[in-house]
């Protein structure tokens, strides 16, 4: 199996562009701002098998022509940010998913933290936040939360789909940026207790703490990200160990388009098995922005994996988006998963809400078309 692990690891020391955050209604100055996405869509999904197939799987995202409504990752959060001194600022976040489709809603299942922050200093967050590993994904993916989530392949292994873009519980991060002149360059740590959310009053379970950090540069048109991620016992399908990640992209603008190539490697160290996790992937991407119209082209990639030969598996995913004014955008998504005869990479994955999955050696479709209010 190929690696890059050893290259461009010092870039990886040392945190992840945090994802740019939409328009807001200010309700009180900047102790609270309200935001949020309202994102339903119209899905075909056919995991490539027959019926009979289908019924046998044990799993429900195993379908033959399903025809469906999803609510791709709505949302809605407050934020604000109240001055303790003239040094000192406090900041919170409380995000929720909101499932439009279902009506089946948590509180606070997104990013939600109590910070402090200086400008000398940077910023602490403390609650339940994205990995810097997770968010280099996030930054670089252009259909993030659709059928065309390029976590169908990254973070994913071939029988257990996605483990390894984690929004961890229990957590205490640090952000930091820097302004050097022409550039400009954010660092961010992370450590969780408990990534898992330990159920019930115990105390954090330390045996599933993580460990993440990351850097972004940005100078002119280039983007270059990074993130280094150790996560304690994460549990796949083969068992539980010790995983450890890095991912690195670099995007580049020039004129009405962006392209873009990320690089990831995971290692995931079992006792007494060779795990699926364990394997190497790669993005590319190239998007055309004219302002009222956004046309993406991306492509996923996993290579054989250290459990078995012909577990490889590449993701094609295409998607146009057109501008109606006021926050209201229209879109169409495809996306196509296909897999080795020894691998069953999902069709869908992440943040879609309708998950799509196969058997080994299919090659899922799906396609989606809806609506997206961003406020």
């Amino acid at each position: 199996m190929t690696t890059f692990r050893k290259s461009a690891i010092a870039l990886a020391l040392a945190g992840a562009a945090i994802p740019a955050v939409h328009a807001e209604i200010p309700l009180a100055g900047d102790k609270l701002a309200v935001y949020g996405k309202i994102d339903i869509s119209a899905d075909y999904m056919d995991s490539d098998v027959s019926s009979s197939q289908a019924n046998a799987s044990r799993t429900d995202n195993v379908v033959e022509n399903n025809f469906g409504i999803s609510s791709n990752a709505s949302r809605l959060g407050f934020r604000g940010a109240y001055p303790v001194d003239s040094a000192w600022t406090a900041t919170y976040q409380l995000e929720q998913e909101i499932r439009y489709d279902s009506g089946n809603n948590g509180f606070a299942t997104r990013n939600s933290y109590l910070g402090l922050k200086a400008g000398w200093f940077g910023e602490v967050r403390i609650g339940r936040h994205d990995t810097p590993f997770k968010s280099v994904a996030t930054g670089f993916d252009e259909l993030g939360n659709s059928v065309g989530d390029d976590r169908a392949i990254l973070g994913a292994s071939a029988t257990s789909g996605n483990v390894m873009n984690i929004r961890a519980d229990n957590a205490v991060m640090y952000l930091r940026g820097f302004d050097l002149g022409s550039s400009k360059l954010k660092v961010t740590g992370m450590y969780s207790a408990d990534a898992g959310n330990n159920s019930g009053s115990a105390p954090d379970d330390n045996t599933h703490s993580l460990i993440s950090v990351g850097a972004s540069w940005m100078l002119g048109p280039l983007t270059l990200t990074g993130a280094l991620e150790n996560v304690r016992n994460l549990q796949t399908a083969e068992g539980s160990g010790d995983a450890t990640g890095l991912r690195m992209a670099a995007e580049y603008g020039f004129g009405n388009f962006t392209a873009g190539v990320l690089l990831e490697s995971i290692q995931h160290d079992l006792n007494n098995a060779d795990s699926s996790l364990q394997r190497d992937a790669m993005g590319l991407k190239l998007v055309h922005d004219s302002g009222a119209n956004k046309l993406v082209a991306q492509f996923m990639a996993a290579d054989d994996n250290d459990v078995r030969n012909n577990s490889s598996a590449f993701q094609t995913a295409v998607g146009g988006f057109h501008k109606l004014g006021g926050g209201l955008s229209a879109y169409v998504i495809a996306s196509r998963t296909s897999n080795g005869d020894n691998a069953a990479y999902q069709g869908v994955d992440g943040g879609h809400g309708d998950e799509l999955g196969t058997l080994a050696g299919h090659d899922p479709l799906a396609l989606s078309v809806g609506a997206v209010l961003k406020f």
